[in-house]
């Protein structure tokens, strides 16, 4: 598993290591919305519980994740 070298509290880095901007965001929504995606599991907490789930079921441990 691929791991960041700076401890951040940022729950999506862009590739610069910093948050992403508000132009990288509005694209997401926009895929987030042809996606078909029901509109409760369209908020970002949504995408953070399916990451973190995903991340339990690979073998992560519960305090990293």
């Amino acid at each position: 598993m691929r791991s960041r070298a700076v401890a951040s509290l940022l729950l999506f880095v862009s590739h610069r290591s910093g948050a992403p901007s508000r132009c990288q965001l509005t694209i997401l929504m926009k895929y987030r919305a042809l996606a078909e995606i029901s509109e409760h599991k369209r908020l970002f907490y949504a995408l953070k519980d399916s990451i973190a789930t995903h991340l339990l079921e690979a073998g992560a441990d519960f305090q990293f994740v």
